[in-house]
């Protein structure tokens, strides 16, 4: 077990606390949520055309020589992905986007929920990714740590904004982190899993994070009446996406 990988695998998930204390620190509420909505939204769409849609279908392609296949599975699992977060949206506290007056705080706190659902595997996978490349080149292991640190940072900004009480919202947070180390855990007691499993894993998430854009996110862009700060923060989670990317 390398323990400096480990660190690493430890470090991308404690930007999720880094997000968190943002929220603490900044007192304007409404502003922060609204920006806090804004950034995820931008960084969800660029995870899932960026890092998701195309690490599933180049390991589907490697795993089967026909292209159709790969294409089918992913398609299949994006069903899976955004069926698994219909199904827990039976579970989380009912929200209406037609009566925001009433429900709208119920409504926040919904959607902070199914992100944590929908990140979990996600966290998993990377923690896996951050502690397999750290064992084998520790340079390219920080780096990539950073990179998912950055955009991890504007979904501890979401979840500490809608979250009712920071009990919960620190047990949220403290989840997330714990299936980043477990990924990296596993990727130091076991090694790399399978290219297939590991695309199959990243394909559900997807699906989940496109259920979480179209049916969570953009309903409640579209009820804000002042978009302006919803667009900052798009702007702001571009620019942290981007970053990340480039490293």
């Amino acid at each position: 077990m390398n323990n400096q990988a480990l660190l690493l695998v430890l470090l991308a998930s404690s930007f999720f606390i880094f997000g968190y204390l943002l929220t603490l620190i900044i007192k304007k509420k409404n502003t922060l949520v609204e920006i806090a909505i804004g950034m995820s939204f931008s960084v969800l769409i660029l995870l899932a055309v960026f890092e998701l849609n195309s690490e599933a279908m180049e390991n589907f392609n490697f795993y089967f020589a026909n292209s159709f296949i790969s294409l089918g599975l992913l398609i299949g699992c994006l069903i899976v992905g955004m069926s698994i977060l219909k199904f827990a949206d039976k579970f989380i506290p009912h929200h209406d986007h037609h009566e925001e007056i009433n429900t709208h705080h119920n409504h926040l706190h919904h959607i902070g929920l199914m992100t944590f659902i929908s990140l979990l595997i996600h966290n998993f996978v990377e923690g896996m990714a951050i502690y397999s490349l750290s064992d084998s080149n520790m340079n390219s292991g920080l780096l990539l740590a950073i990179a998912i640190g950055l955009h991890n940072l504007p979904f501890g900004m979401q979840i500490g904004s809608l979250m009712k009480s920071k009990k919960k919202t620190i047990l949220l947070i403290i989840g997330l982190m714990i299936s980043t180390l477990l990924g990296g855990l596993l990727g130091g007691l076991i090694g790399t899993i399978s290219i297939l499993i590991t695309g199959i894993l990243v394909a559900v998430t997807l699906g989940m994070v496109v259920y979480l854009l179209v049916f969570e996110l953009l309903p409640e862009i579209k009820e804000t009446e002042n978009k302006n700060k919803i667009y900052i923060g798009m702007v702001l989670g571009a620019i942290i996406m981007g970053i990340s990317l480039i490293l």
